[in-house]
């Protein structure tokens, strides 16, 4: 099992070192245009020149497609998980190399998924429905 903030990482450097150019923090006020092809990013910084746009804004991704009038049709919900406190038989056997042992399990006749995480466990209902506490 792959942590997202690992990939994250590992994709940031690969794509920096063929160029790509990231700006955390800074806001995208438009996409610039001429001849029907994108020429630049406006932001809070600056104009930044570029041929290729890639839209990586996550929950605001309905508002950068509406910059270039395309509808993204993106639908971000709010989930709730509950937690437990540690478990003693959980303690030292979930470290950050070996949680791939713990992999998210699904409950049979439900959708709530159950995983591991620093040595609590973790529930997750599905969408509309409420976590129990533990």
């Amino acid at each position: 099992m792959a942590k997202a903030t690992r990939i994250v990482v590992a994709l940031t450097r690969r794509a920096q070192s063929r160029g790509a150019v990231f700006q955390g923090s800074t806001k995208v006020l438009g996409i610039e245009q001429s001849g029907g092809k994108v020429t630049g990013v406006a932001t809070t910084a600056g104009v930044v020149p570029a041929d290729i746009v890639v839209s990586c804004g996550g929950f605001w991704g309905p508002d950068l497609g509406a910059l270039v009038g395309m509808d993204v049709p993106l639908l971000p919900l709010a989930h709730q998980y509950a937690k437990t406190h540690q478990l003693p038989e959980l303690v030292g056997r979930n470290t950050e190399s070996s949680e791939a042992g713990f992999p998210p399990q699904r409950a049979m006749g439900s959708s709530n998924r159950f995983t591991v995480a620093r040595a609590a466990a973790v529930c997750s209902p599905p969408r509309g429905h409420t976590a129990a506490r533990a």
